[in-house]
C-alpha cells in the first residue's frame, strides 16, 4: 500500500510560484493613462455667406431627420392605413398572420402612393424654387405648407374639425 504524499514546504512554494506565474502572464498590462480629447465651441467669422448657410442647412437637415417620425405619424395617411390593414387582418381571421411588422412596413411606403401629388404639388411649387433661390426659406416653407392643408381638410371629417 502506497503511502499519502505530504505536501511539504517545496511542492507547496512550487504551486504557488506556478499560480503566480500564471497570474502574472495573464493579467492585462498597465498602459499609460491617455489624455482626455479637449472639445472646442467657437463662433468664428466668416468671410463667405455660402459657409454659414450649408451649416444652417444641416442643422435643418438634422431637425427634419429628428422630428421625420412625428410628421409621418401627423402629416400622412400612415395611422389610417395602419389602422385599415389591421382591421383586414382580423377580418381574414388571423391573430398574426401577415405579422404586424408587415403592416407596419406597408403602412410606410402606402402614404408615399396616396400623397404622391400632393408631395410633387409641394416640391414642384416650393422646394424647386426654393433651391434655384428664387424664394426665401420663409416664402418656400408657406408654399410647401398649403399643398400639406388641403390635403388634411380634405381627409378631415367636418365634426373632428370641429372638436
Amino acid at each position: 500500500m502506497r503511502r499519502p504524499r505530504r505536501l511539504t514546504l517545496s511542492s507547496f512554494l512550487t504551486v504557488a510560484a506556478l499560480v503566480g506565474l500564471c497570474l502574472l502572464l495573464l493579467s492585462p498590462h498597465p498602459s499609460e493613462a491617455q489624455g482626455l480629447p479637449r472639445i472646442s465651441i467657437a463662433v468664428e467669422e466668416s468671410s463667405k455667406p455660402e459657409d454659414v448657410a450649408v451649416t444652417l442647412e444641416i442643422i435643418f437637415l438634422l431637425t427634419i431627420l429628428t422630428l421625420a417620425p412625428a410628421l409621418l405619424i401627423m402629416l400622412t395617411s400612415f395611422t389610417r392605413i395602419v389602422v385599415v390593414l389591421s382591421f383586414l387582418r382580423m377580418a381574414i381571421g388571423t391573430q398574426s398572420i401577415p405579422p404586424t411588422q408587415l403592416i407596419v412596413g406597408l403602412s410606410l411606403f402606402l402614404p408615399l402612393f396616396v400623397m404622391g401629388p400632393t408631395f410633387e404639388k409641394i416640391y414642384d411649387e416650393a422646394i424647386v424654387p426654393y433651391l434655384d433661390e428664387q424664394l426665401d426659406h420663409q416664402e418656400a416653407l408657406d408654399l410647401g405648407m398649403a399643398p400639406i392643408r388641403n390635403f388634411m381638410l380634405r381627409n378631415t371629417r367636418q365634426k373632428d374639425l370641429a372638436l
